[in-house]
């Protein structure tokens, strides 16, 4: 689900960089351009307006969270999230550097645990 979000066409909501892969017991004609196509999604008018109406402000979008497989349909959960700031970029790499150096001196003092 990394990397996909929710976007607002002329028709609806659709969910775009999402892959669903193939069955393995369905038959093999299905093509791979069919896997990563964008899906629509399923919603009253008013949850349309109301998820539209909270995107179109600046720093807003909407991402997929959880997916899973009821009566035959795929039900995606989805949430409008707010971006990062600059400055808790920075940080979250700070802290990621921090971390990793932290394990590489661990390994390097034969400490791993």
């Amino acid at each position: 689900m990394e990397g996909a979000f929710v976007v607002n066409l002329q028709n609806g909501l659709y969910l775009t960089n999402f892959q669903i892969q193939r069955y393995s017991k369905i038959s093999q004609k299905i093509e791979d351009s069919d896997i990563s196509r964008s899906r629509q999604l399923l919603l009253t008018k008013k949850e349309i307006s109301k998820i539209v109406s909270e995107i179109s402000q600046k720093g807003k979008s909407c991402v997929p969270l959880r997916l899973h497989l009821d009566h035959g349909l795929f039900k995606v959960e989805i949430a409008i999230v707010k971006g990062k700031k600059e400055y808790e970029r920075k940080q979250t790499a700070k802290e990621k550097q921090e971390k990793r150096e932290l394990e590489k001196a661990k390994k390097a003092a034969g400490t791993w645990a």
